[in-house]
């Protein structure tokens, strides 16, 4: 049974961009050998006004050729933590700043934690431009982390965006655990074909199954655009009764090594 979040009231946010929210990747969409730890807003081009999420201030700047190139970090007056990347310009405070330490250490790269009082910003304020810094195609990595660090689901924080388009599940893979699980009789792994019904179900022919058994969905969650969503959640029922379920609610980068596991 697949689920969409459900997000609390608006946190009180400013959206990063001028445009309709349209989303190209989501948090926790699986990447090789890690998951996303935020989402990708689709700009059309580079250039377009970044604004912050909220009163604080510039904890850290970064700029790269790769990964996440240009990017500001905001600490939040909330306690949490605002990060903007593929940017293709900072606000001109910043990027003064940004221009002196780089003649000064005579290096493109630079990674410089910030003091609180040194960049204040307010809600609202133009904080950058967008870009394709880092990374090919142009968009806006928007991530939001804890006071620990830990990357967070946006929508949890009350972060919203229309999607109205429902997961699709494609195949089930059903698994038998060791030589005591049986899927039809066999000990093999059997993947099964799915069908919609007029109720919006998927249904797979009958199996049968004993011993214990492990299963796994093919499923994307199609976005605005024709660009395919990471799923948030994921949960086996029996008989009516949840007995697992994957969520993707919150991550940690010492905990990546699991990511694969997951995502198969």
């Amino acid at each position: 049974l697949l689920a969409a979040t459900t997000a609390p009231a608006d946190s009180g946010y400013v959206w990063p961009l001028k445009l309709d929210p349209q989303l190209t990747s989501s948090f926790a969409e699986f990447r090789p050998g890690r998951f996303h730890a935020g989402i990708d807003l689709r700009t059309n081009g580079v250039g377009r006004e970044v604004f912050a999420a909220g009163d604080g201030y510039v904890s850290r700047v970064r700029c790269s050729p790769y990964g996440y190139g240009k990017a500001i970090y905001l600490q939040l007056s909330d306690g949490n933590v605002a990060i903007y990347a593929h940017l293709s310009g900072y606000y001109p405070d910043l990027a003064e700043f940004v221009r002196d330490e780089q003649h000064r250490t005579k290096n493109y790269t630079m990674d410089a934690p910030l003091r609180p009082g040194q960049f204040p910003i307010q809600r609202g304020q133009l904080i950058a431009l967008s870009g394709q810094t880092g990374i090919g195609a142009p968009h806006l990595h928007y991530e939001l982390r804890n006071a620990s660090e830990e990357p967070v689901n946006p929508r949890l924080l009350g972060v919203d965006w229309p999607d109205t388009t429902p997961p699709v599940l494609r195949k089930i893979l059903i698994a038998p655990q060791g030589l005591g699980g049986r899927v039809n009789g066999d000990v093999l792994p059997v993947v099964l074909e799915v069908t919609k019904n007029e109720q919006g179900e998927f249904r797979t022919a009958p199996v049968r199954l004993s011993g214990r058994i492990g299963f796994g969905a093919d499923v994307l969650d199609p976005g605005a655009g024709g660009y395919n969503l990471g799923v948030h959640q994921l949960r086996l029922l029996t008989d009516g009764t949840e007995t697992f379920r994957m969520q993707h609610d919150l991550m940690s980068y010492s905990n990546h090594r699991n990511a694969a596991v997951a995502y198969h």
